[in-house]
């Protein structure tokens, strides 16, 4: 089948879109092409301003969860596949998700459909080294030169970092919402430096001590502050000597038996008294053995 329709945003607004549901990938797909910037844009997120580009979408994993109807852990496999698959590219910071659409133009305009068909013609040369399966090439756009898309493939290469919220949301500290999700900004936005690295340790060192609560590890990030540690380092080095001033102050409990000890037990030596000897005892002895030897003789 060949041909293409347009799809306005507008459609979200139909009850047909609004029934509450289980969304299929496909449907999730389509959600992402249709809320993707078609122009770009400058968005506030905390102190800082990120730039969106056109084919570009600005959201979080909960976001999408909530949407989609989905768990995270689902959503987070989602992207993960049409990533590898060549149909977006993902980028996750503490405080965003930033999702850009592969191709972007092909999905829009006749124009940009035509320009990608020849583009990618099987008979092209151009064609077998833009869309190796295994190569990141193809998550670029094709006009683009090779040199921007060997920065883009070591860029795509790196190694994903795990945020605190990747670690809260994973470790059994519950489910985000839009109150703790202020929690942690106000805490991501406390330390000047570390500042992501700072919360998850906090959440580490709260499961560690058996106590998965966001409020525990809010405690620990107070202390934190109110010590006015600026980075993980001093935080390391804080808690260090937090543990060592506890070994030193240690002293082992012996506990007091309550049961009295019985006084014989204490004495060193004990009396042995002396059987006495029953002189009339003897004396009757002795006779009787006297007649007993003489009535034998």
């Amino acid at each position: 089948m060949t041909g293409w329709i347009s799809i306005d945003r507008s459609i979200q607004n139909h009850w047909l879109f609004k029934e509450k549901r289980t969304f299929s990938k496909f449907e999730a797909w389509i959600y992402l092409l249709m809320e993707a910037n078609h122009s770009k844009a400058k968005v506030p997120i905390g102190n800082q301003i990120v730039t969106v580009e056109r084919g570009q979408r600005l959201t979080s994993i909960l976001t999408l969860s909530d949407l989609f109807n989905w768990s995270r852990f689902k959503v987070k496999t989602f992207l993960d596949l049409l990533e590898s698959d060549g149909m977006l590219e993902v980028k996750t910071t503490s405080k965003y998700t930033l999702i850009t659409i592969v191709n972007y133009d092909f999905y829009q305009s006749e124009q940009g459909r035509n320009q990608h068909q020849n583009d990618i013609k099987p008979t092209s040369k151009q064609h077998q080294s833009n869309i190796n399966p295994t190569s990141k090439q193809h998550q670029t756009n094709t006009n683009n030169n090779d040199n921007k898309d060997n920065n883009e493939k070591n860029v795509n290469n790196e190694k994903k970092k795990t945020t605190a919220f990747d670690f809260f949301q994973d470790n059994g500290f519950g489910f985000i919402t839009s109150y703790n999700l202020d929690d942690l900004n106000y805490y991501l936005d406390s330390f000047e430096n570390d500042s992501d690295e700072i919360v998850t340790a906090s959440l580490k060192i709260a499961k560690d001590r058996n106590k998965v609560t966001w409020g525990y590890a809010k405690s620990i990030l107070n202390t934190w502050l109110n010590a006015n540690l600026k980075s993980i380092e001093q935080v390391r080095a804080f808690e260090k000597q937090q543990l060592e001033s506890k070994k030193q102050n240690y002293k082992p409990f012996v506990k007091q038996s309550k049961e009295k000890t019985p006084k014989w037990l204490t004495d060193s030596t004990r009396e042995t008294k002396t059987p006495e000897v029953d002189e009339n005892l003897e004396k009757d002895r002795e006779a009787f053995i006297k007649r007993l030897n003489s009535k034998w003789e």
